[in-house]
């Protein structure tokens, strides 16, 4: 399969893959129909933060020739909560940027992992070194 093919199959899979799985883990949980609140919204923020910073991040690492998954996962794993602060200060109301930010490291952390995993299911899929079949 080409590389740009599996570039647009990651871009369209890799940032529903967290969201799914918290879906999932919503349901063994038992919280219903509200398991779907919350992987919904990170998965449409998820696919604004793959358009705005993840796709300059992937042709950077492409053209550096960058193909390890800690490099995939690390930048993952910045893109997450960097893209939860900027959404954070362009939302605020003005005199709550200060609160809101005090109590964005929980948040942080959630968008970290989530984005750690999308990076890694973008690399399982787009960004494996190719290999010389036997």
């Amino acid at each position: 399969m080409a590389q740009i093919t599996r570039a647009f199959i990651a871009f369209v899979v890799a940032p529903a893959i967290p969201g799914a799985l918290l879906y999932i883990y919503g349901l063994l949980k038992g919280y219903a129909d509200a398991a779907v609140v919350g992987p919904f919204i990170l998965t449409f923020l998820g696919y604004i933060a793959e358009l705005i910073i993840g796709v300059p991040m992937y042709l950077l690492l492409e053209r550096k020739g960058i193909r390890s998954l800690a490099a995939y996962v690390l930048i993952g794993a910045l893109i997450g909560p960097i893209f939860y602060l900027v959404f954070e200060i362009l939302t605020a109301y003005p005199g709550q940027l200060i609160f809101r930010l005090q109590h964005a490291l929980g948040a942080s952390l959630v968008a970290a992992g989530y984005s750690s995993v999308a990076a890694a299911t973008f690399w399982l899929i787009a960004g494996q070194p190719k290999r010389i079949a036997p």
